[in-house]
């Protein structure tokens, strides 16, 4: 079609006044609804009202009665029109009659819009719109006496994807021998790593000596050495599943697939110069050690590793200057006595507020795997002080003590933690039940807190548990249900327990 018309300031404009580009974006409209599309806004205009009425015809109208008056309205209605001759009241839309013609001008589309109105043909158009963008082979389906068109894959298609995916190649295992044999000797460190991955989320324990062979030698057994970087990788994973599944190394406790080198393979990989391998070795050692009940059956190592990450905290803490942020700064700034009282009393609950809220932000864990910068007086101490008090080493408890005021939250509540374990006294789970109080502390670390008081069974934290405003109730259940899990579940015998019951009611 020619373009006919005189320049504007932003196109052509046909004789009518009215821009090309809109026409344009009229004609494409127009192709769109004629390959059997109809657009969502078309979808609500037309779907308001009845089709028929729209072209203002019988329901037992013929197809050219339907023809004849979608043309009288377009030579009122037609864009092309002069301004002015479209204007008559109570007509519809242009888009409004050009989707109702759409679908009434087509014998198959109007049966399905007399049967189920115009979701159906919505419906049917959808189905078209999908096969065509996917480039599906079209074949009809008999469905109610209706050829409706659908989709069918291709034949040569779904040969080709079924060549390309085999259980040889594909890392997702099919079975616990497969994922401990992909662990062990797969040649890829990817499929390792997956298979690492699997045996942590489903707990197999019978990889348990697989993972100990891995975390002490992860080159073993043909790993390509174009993926000898992943050697850390593997490790810090195998020590992450073993901390989700291993058995405890306590002879007294009954567990299949034991493996007496645990502890001790845990222990050396915490003395790694990798900071995140010994993050997740200590908190495997932790997390054993529940499970565990007590020192039995962990190396002597273990204990020593352990000693020797608190004193070397400790001497940090004692030796370097407490760090100072931006908001200690600003304080020096001002003779604050020398103010007017009222004004230096305001400065003051500005700075202690920033100081309560910048304490508030410090995250508390770091995340492995991850491009952290770490110092190099850096050591899991939240983990580690777990790992004492699970492990129930009354000797360290005066280096525990040194970190109830640790400027990191999660450290510090780690502490309270431990010393309660090893002093079982409430004065030091106080802190931690407080700090579940509306806006006490970050969300994030309200959730470790509770999983703590889970962790210890402290029943009379109960209430604190279940009021905590700021975390999911599915993380209260959990922990309540763990609190029930170390008292031994019945009431009768320990009464603390019915409230705790009491609270998973009202929370279920």
């Amino acid at each position: 079609e020619p373009r006919v018309g005189r320049m504007s300031g932003y196109g052509f404009v046909n004789g009518s006044g009215m821009p090309c580009r809109e026409r344009r974006k009229r004609n494409r409209v127009c192709r769109k609804v004629k390959r059997g599309l109809i657009c969502c806004s078309a979808n609500a205009n037309a779907g308001a009202r009845d089709l028929y009425a729209v072209l203002n015809v019988e329901r037992t109208c013929s197809a050219r009665d339907i023809r004849n008056s979608y043309i009288k309205l377009m030579k009122v209605l037609h864009p092309d029109m002069e301004p002015g001759e479209s204007a008559e009241d109570g007509l519809p839309s242009y888009d409004t009659v050009l989707d109702a013609y759409t679908v009434l001008s087509d014998d198959h589309l109007r049966r399905i819009y007399d049967a189920s109105g115009i979701n159906g043909v919505s419906a049917v158009l959808s189905m078209r719109d999908r096969a065509a963008n996917t480039q599906f082979e079209l074949e009809p389906l008999d469905f109610d006496g209706e050829a409706l068109a659908t989709a069918q894959l291709a034949a040569p298609l779904a040969e080709d994807i079924k060549s390309d995916i085999t259980e040889d190649d594909d890392a997702c295992p099919r079975s616990v021998e497969q994922a401990i044999e992909n662990a062990s000797r797969h040649p890829e460190g990817a499929t390792r790593y997956y298979a690492l991955w699997w045996i942590s989320r489903f707990r197999v324990a019978e990889a348990e000596s697989v993972l100990v062979d891995i975390l002490i030698d992860p080159l073993a057994n043909g790993l390509a050495p174009d993926d000898y970087s992943r050697k850390t990788s593997l490790q810090r994973r195998s020590a992450l599943a073993l901390g989700n599944m291993a058995a405890p190394p306590d002879s007294t406790i009954t567990a299949e697939h034991r493996d007496p080198r645990t502890s001790e393979a845990l222990s050396i990989a915490a003395e790694s110069d990798d900071f995140f391998l010994r993050y997740r070795a200590v908190e495997a050692i932790a997390r054993i050690a529940l499970r565990n009940n007590g020192p039995n059956g962990f190396s002597e190592r273990t204990y020593g590793v352990l000693e020797k990450m608190l004193k070397r905290g400790v001497e940090s803490m004692e030796n370097a200057e407490a760090s100072k942020s931006g908001f200690d700064t600003q304080e020096g700034l001002f003779d604050l006595d020398s103010l007017d009282p009222e004004v230096a009393e305001k400065l003051r609950a500005v700075f202690a507020a920033r100081r309560t809220n910048e304490a508030k932000s410090r995250r508390t864990t770091m995340t492995p795997n991850l491009d952290v910068e770490v110092g190099e007086d850096d050591e899991p101490f939240e983990w580690v002080l777990k790992a004492v008090g699970a492990l129930k080493y009354t000797q360290l408890a005066p280096l525990v003590q040194k970190y109830l005021n640790h400027r990191v939250p999660l450290v510090k509540y780690a502490a309270h933690k431990a010393m309660y374990q090893l002093a079982q006294k409430d004065e030091y789970v106080s802190p931690i039940t407080d700090a579940l109080e509306y806006g006490h502390e970050h969300h994030y670390s309200q959730r470790v807190l509770i999983r703590d008081l889970g962790d210890i069974g402290y029943a009379r934290g109960a209430h604190a548990v279940a009021k905590c405003g700021m975390v999911e109730n599915s993380f209260k259940i959990l922990a309540l249900r763990q609190m029930l899990s170390q008292r031994g579940y019945d009431p009768q015998q320990d009464p603390e327990l019915e409230q705790v019951y009491h609270y998973i009611d009202s929370l279920l």
